[in-house]
């Protein structure tokens, strides 16, 4: 994989969970749940992990875009889990939870390795890699946003 996108629980910043180091499946299972359509490999990967950890999401609602989601939580709807990378200059309105059992969404980029990248497509890589190893980790005690 080129990167990996690492998820949090999103939550208004008034809500219970905005206070705790950490949150566990179980505990994010009994919210309302605002989550990505199932069809996404996001979702799916989230509801593997809900499986995994012998949980069931029921979302309240299914949305097709992170910005949505977010408003969303914003606005006190429901809480959600997103990849890290989509709070970058969120305002106060949402707090990111680490979660205790770690989540990720490998993101991979297919090219012809018969042929030179162009240097716009080298350019996107290298700034795709800096973005993505400038954010900081979300386990246990890490610093949210």
């Amino acid at each position: 994989p080129a990167f990996e996108h690492q998820l949090t629980c999103i939550v208004p910043a008034g809500h219970p969970f905005a206070a705790r180091r950490s949150v566990d499946a179980k505990q994010i299972a009994t919210e309302r749940l605002i989550l990505l359509d199932p069809s996404s490999l996001t979702r799916q990967r989230i509801d593997d992990w809900f499986r995994r950890h012998r949980c069931e999401s029921r979302p309240f609602m299914e949305l097709g875009s992170f910005e949505v989601i977010k408003r969303y939580v914003a606005e006190g709807l429901g809480i959600s889990l997103v990849p890290q990378a989509v709070l970058y200059g969120h305002g106060d309105e949402i707090v990111s939870v680490p979660l205790k059992q770690p989540l990720s969404v490998s993101v991979g980029i297919v090219y012809r390795s018969d042929r030179k990248l162009p240097r716009a497509a080298m350019a996107f890589l290298t700034m795709a890699n800096d973005f993505f190893s400038s954010l900081p980790p979300l386990n246990g005690g890490a610093a949210r946003n």
